[in-house]
């Protein structure tokens, strides 16, 4: 395999060279308060409590042809985070995309990664609520380069990790937070294991979500299974389509808490998430896949006819 090396000339991992990262901060730009910059010149106080306390949230999406991706359904979660954690949204849906579109007119034509991050906003040292504090948004975008599909079909390769699945707010599991060392720390072990992606438990042991993605198995008798809402996951945008296109393909379906030897009678296993949409799995802790199998195939193609591509 040769090697690759990113803009810096740094060697490139295993994952780096799979995953297909969003871009190059070098290459993004910000929109803060009203003001667009290169993202490398962006900056907040630093008594922010984003930076304090971790006390922020975020949204990541993508451009397909040219338009964002389920907007609404990013919105729709950006605000049921931000209840969860006490975050005042001061903004309309129309306001946001209005600065989403402001960001994309000064990037270059093409498709595009959009990320959102709301903070609580700078404060005093302290937890007490401050009727003062008004939450700080940062709109950060550039241009985004899809996985080719003969790369995808390659499959990546996963490895269930000892870090468990964090838990936020356990009555809220499903909060997408700033918070995400633990899926931070897992991945760092999948690296260090050579793999591309951690997969999670739960603390009861039962499957949780990769690190960045959502997991679905292809079990015995083409039965699609993937961990439910319950198991202290993310509800990820790209899963909720792709679920969606499962049923109105006919498969049988299975959405519940999955115990960690189904990963063991998988026949076909891929991960989805907004960069990588369908991405196959070739292996898991070492044990390979059909990749991508039939049904992944299936749903990739429905995802790219819905979409325009991967």
């Amino acid at each position: 395999m040769g090697v690759l090396r990113n803009r810096a000339g740094t060697l490139l991992s295993g994952p780096e060279r799979s995953a297909m990262p969003p871009p190059c901060v070098s290459d993004m730009l910000a929109w803060v308060g009203g003001s667009i910059l290169p993202l490398r010149e962006a900056r907040i106080p630093v008594n922010d409590h984003g930076l304090l306390y971790g006390d922020s949230l975020y949204e990541a999406m993508r451009t397909f042809r040219g338009g964002l991706f389920r907007l609404s359904d990013h919105f729709r979660r950006l605000r049921t985070t931000a209840r969860g954690l006490r975050i005042p949204v001061e903004w309309s849906d129309s306001q946001l995309e209005g600065w989403v579109e402001d960001l994309r007119r000064h990037l270059p034509a093409g498709e595009h990664y959009i990320r959102l991050l709301l903070t609580r906003g700078p404060g005093e040292f302290s937890y007490a609520p401050d009727p003062l504090q008004h939450p700080t948004l940062m709109i950060f975008g550039g241009p985004f380069q899809a996985t080719p599909r003969e790369i995808l079909e390659k499959g990546l390769t996963a490895v269930t990790v000892g870090v468990p699945r964090s838990v936020p707010n356990p009555r809220m599991p499903g909060l997408k937070t700033g918070n995400l060392l633990n899926s931070r720390l897992a991945f760092f072990e999948a690296v260090e294991r050579g793999a591309d992606e951690a997969l999670l438990l739960t603390r009861s042991g039962h499957l949780a979500e990769g690190a960045s993605s959502n997991l679905f198995l292809i079990l015995p008798g083409e039965v699609l299974a993937t961990p439910s809402l319950e198991s202290e996951i993310l509800e990820g945008v790209t899963r909720t389509v792709l679920l969606d296109l499962a049923r109105d393909m006919g498969l049988v379906v299975r959405e519940e808490e999955l115990p960690a030897v189904c990963l063991a009678q998988a026949e076909e296993a891929f991960l989805s998430s907004t960069t990588r949409s369908v991405a196959p799995l070739r292996s898991i802790d070492g044990r390979e896949l059909g990749c991508p199998g039939p049904v992944t195939r299936r749903l990739m193609d429905e995802f790219i006819r819905l979409t325009g591509g991967l």
